[in-house]
């Protein structure tokens, strides 16, 4: 049974539990009727909570915010709490598999705007006995309301988001492209792949096919971060069979699973998360050195953007990272924020600690790291 502590101070009720199945019902409400991003689905988070969070002695910590006089829910934080260097810290449900942090939130809730001045002050409160809640790669909007993380995700990150809207039209698309060449490249990289085969892209459906692909995604990952020296993700049991989790859900899936093939051999591959029209990529591999010269991953990324135009536009979300390709495909830059608050005194001394290191560091050592240790791409 879950055991709430709350709070009732002014419009607005917080509580706390670490308990899923106490706050499913609020989850699922704001899932479907307000904003958050896809890395807060419970699709996402469950299988998350269930095989990650326990191998890093994760404890499952959930805030809610509801509306005092009519119980509605306002916002629904999905955290964690564990211990990090002999702190108790608190945390979104992430340790380096989701690429945006935010709440659950409903964005027309007059009581929760009408809460503002005083909120964070209660769920601060709220969150203790803990000695740090520390939050990072938090976007400004989500769904295009303001994320109410922001008022506390103050610091820039020195990496971004990249997003590109996807116009009704290919033909469109491609006359807003800053570079012309590019398409030229692009075009002469898919008949170098088509005098090889036959070449489709196509959405992995089926289980069969969502296993094949999923399997050729990890085999094409392990390869190419061996030959990197990079630590693959994948490699590590919990993380593997989270993403194999989220990849062949049959329920309530949210993610998205492409393949580029030539004749049989799969050449490419493109998994990401979906919602709302929005496609956010988290992963893609290509095949081995025969294929390089041909350059199947921006091929497989130009024939996603043909097909998600044709299944109406909406946004391609490349999520974190400065690589210069993305700007190739016609991608804008969108900055990201992070944040610590101390809620204890063991606290305090740590968050200067974390304030001095992000300001000494170079944007390209600390660019490097993020790339490494957050995006685990």
């Amino acid at each position: 049974m879950a055991i709430f502590e709350s709070r009732r101070d002014g419009a607005v009720e917080v509580d706390v539990c670490g308990d899923i199945s106490a706050v499913r019902a609020d989850w699922s409400t704001l899932e479907s009727t307000g904003a958050c991003t896809p890395f807060q689905t419970r699709a996402w988070l469950e299988p998350w909570y269930a095989k990650v969070a326990p191998h890093f002695y994760a404890k499952p910590f959930f805030v809610r915010v509801r509306d005092r006089a009519t119980g509605a829910p306002l916002m629904l934080l999905p955290l964690i709490k564990r211990r990090d260097a002999g702190l108790a810290v608190v945390e979104f449900a992430d340790l380096g598999v989701s690429d945006y942090q935010a709440p659950l939130f409903a964005a027309d809730a007059d009581a929760l705007r009408g809460a503002k001045p005083t909120l964070w002050a209660e769920i601060q409160a709220a969150l203790r006995p803990a000695d740090l809640f520390r939050v990072e790669k938090v976007p400004a909007h989500v769904g295009g309301a303001r994320n109410p993380l922001a008022d506390i995700a103050r610091r820039r990150m020195n990496f971004s988001a990249w997003d590109v809207a996807l116009p009704k039209t290919r033909e469109t698309f491609d006359a807003g492209l800053p570079d012309p060449s590019f398409l030229r490249e692009l075009a002469r990289k898919s008949r170098r792949i088509g005098g090889k085969g036959e070449v489709r892209f196509a959405e992995a459906v089926t289980p069969q096919e969502l296993i094949r692909a999923f399997d050729a995604l990890c085999q094409q990952r392990a390869a190419r971060f061996a030959e990197l020296g990079r630590d693959n993700i994948l490699g590590h049991e919990p993380f593997y069979a989270f993403y194999r989790s989220v990849a062949l859900a049959e329920t309530d899936r949210v993610a998205r699973l492409f393949t580029l093939c030539v004749d049989d051999e799969i050449v490419g591959t493109i998994f990401g998360l979906a919602r709302n029209g929005r496609f956010c990529m988290i992963m893609s591999t290509i095949g081995d050195a025969r294929w390089k010269s041909s350059s199947p991953g921006n091929v497989a990324m130009d024939r996603l953007i043909s097909q998600l135009i044709g299944e109406g536009g909406g946004v391609l979300d490349f999520t974190i990272g400065d690589e210069a390709y993305k700007k190739s495909f016609g991608a804008t830059e969108r900055e990201l924020g992070a944040g610590v608050l101390s809620l204890s005194w063991r606290g305090s001394p740590r968050l200067v600690v974390d304030y001095a290191r992000k300001a000494i560091r170079g944007r390209r050592e600390f660019a490097a790291l993020g790339a490494a240790i957050l995006r685990t791409r």
